[in-house]
């Protein structure tokens, strides 16, 4: 298993065969399409001092119904590289899109 660190890992994303863009992207986009974030982080601390501090990734993927499996399997080989992550699937109506949410650690 490779080890990433959050630069290596937002490079990384660009193999990745559809649009990727951290937070947020700026123009409308067409399904699949995935956004990550990198805002939460967990601290470990002793001696009332922090001593190591994890970032929390969550992958947010966005896929219409017929493409889900498919375009879930190509991240999750991805991810399966480098990471251990949880994974969890909604479905918004008001698009109607499915959202699978990766959340780990690097």
């Amino acid at each position: 298993m490779i080890k990433f660190d959050k630069e290596a890992f937002a490079g990384s994303l660009s193999s990745l065969p559809f649009p990727v863009a951290h937070t947020v992207f700026l123009e409308e986009q067409t399904a699949p399409y995935l956004i990550y974030t990198d805002n939460d982080f967990e601290f470990t601390s002793a001696d009332s001092k922090a001593v190591f501090c994890k970032t929390v990734i969550v992958l947010e993927l966005y896929t219409k119904g017929t493409q889900t499996d498919e375009t879930e399997e190509t991240v999750e080989n991805f991810l399966d590289d480098f990471t251990t992550y949880e994974k969890n699937r909604s479905y918004i109506t008001e698009e109607q899109l499915y959202i699978t949410y990766y959340t780990f650690e690097l």
